[in-house]
């Protein structure tokens, strides 16, 4: 689970202010309250192929929702900011049968069905007709709804003693950012984290990897896919840690070049302006510490092994004037696949630079 983080402004999200300021006015009122996101549209399903929308993820007007197939186009989000429904276990869309029951797939929840524009004819089911939908909610849409069913409402009195006061629009907003803040909006937070810095942090929308599990199966550590903190701080030449690793075998020319894991830079290519192709979540350029704990991850086996591989290994020089020392000595990956670690050493002291980079990457690879 990602950290939770506070990169973002105020003023990323107006439509959240407009839905808090509802949920606020209705407080105060008690006997009716207007708010947004609370409860279901209907009773909640038990059957076998009905699926509640229990994740809601921000999307911009005009966002491709569901890319559709040959047989049914595409669907997209409204012109407007809003929430679309997801399932863990169906995915973020639902089907629609002409015989109901019958091939259904029934995401529901507390939100508007936008459908595909085109029946088509499933395959091995009793309906000839069907089509998908998304399950779609309006950031701005107020429901107003009786106190007494609004999820998580507890209404109150008009008047009495302990009824609280309206807060101000200062307060509301220091209020609101501190929730969105925290731990229980990691969907909104991602989001709005990469409006703010989308070269650190990648589009949540984003989940293809260039690199797929097959090949990940002799990762150790966990890939960040983030660089929270960003270039700065630690400066990218001060050391992630003061020990030298052991390099055995060395180019000539550098036998008494100290090797250190650096903090390094790196950021999300598909963030960068101009970037045109397809964006992967696994994009990540630069070097160093931060470079392989957002594109690979590093933990202690991490170390370990390239400890191992840089005392053991022969370079072999790459086109880019690094070094490349690799060794096969290590533990299996995931169903007991051969692994190969494969460590990156930069030795000289580049233009501009103070010091030689040292560790550029580092990384296991599944031996074919």
């Amino acid at each position: 689970m990602l950290n939770k983080t506070s990169l973002f402004d105020w003023v990323d999200a107006p439509a959240i202010a407009v839905a808090a300021t509802g949920g606020w006015a209705g407080w105060e009122i008690g006997s009716v309250i207007y708010g947004v996101l609370f409860g279901e549209s209907e009773a909640a399903k038990t059957e076998v192929g009905h699926y509640r929308a229990e994740e809601w993820s921000p999307r911009a007007p005009g966002d491709l929702l569901d890319s559709g197939t040959t047989s049914s186009p595409p669907i997209y989000a409204p012109n407007a900011w809003g929430l679309e429904g997801y399932n863990k276990t169906l995915g973020h869309t639902g089907l629609q049968s002409s015989i109901p029951g019958q091939c259904e797939l029934d995401l529901w929840g507390a939100g508007t069905r936008i459908y595909a524009s085109k029946w088509f004819a499933p395959s091995g089911c009793v309906p000839k007709e069907a089509r998908w939908y998304v399950l779609w909610k309006p950031l701005t849409e107020m429901a107003k709804c009786s106190g007494t069913i609004c999820t998580g409402i507890e209404a109150k009195s008009y008047s009495g003693a302990g009824q609280p006061s309206l807060p101000t629009t200062k307060q509301l907003e220091e209020r609101t950012q501190t929730q969105l803040k925290s731990a229980e909006y990691p969907v909104l937070n991602r989001f709005l984290n990469y409006l703010a810095e989308p070269e650190n942090f990648p589009d949540p929308r984003v989940t293809k990897k260039k690199v797929d599990e097959e090949e990940r199966r002799c990762d150790r550590g966990t890939p960040q896919f983030e660089n929270a903190g960003g270039n700065l701080s630690p400066e990218p030449f001060a050391k992630e840690e003061e020990a030298e690793f052991s390099v055995a075998s060395r180019p000539e020319g550098f036998e008494s070049t100290p090797v250190y894991l650096r903090w390094g830079t790196t950021s999300w290519i598909p963030g960068k302006a101009g970037f045109s192709e397809t964006p992967c979540l696994d994009l990540w350029s630069g070097w160093g510490y931060r470079h392989i704990a957002a594109k690979h991850g590093w933990n202690a086996v991490d170390r370990e092994e390239t400890e191992l591989t840089l005392s053991t290994g022969t370079p072999v020089e790459t086109g880019a004037g690094n070094w490349l020392y690799t060794t096969t000595a290590i533990p299996t990956g995931v169903g007991g696949v051969e692994c190969e670690r494969r460590v990156v050493v930069d030795f000289r002291t580049r233009e501009g630079d103070p010091a030689p980079r040292g560790i550029v990457t580092s990384f296991n690879t599944v031996v074919p």
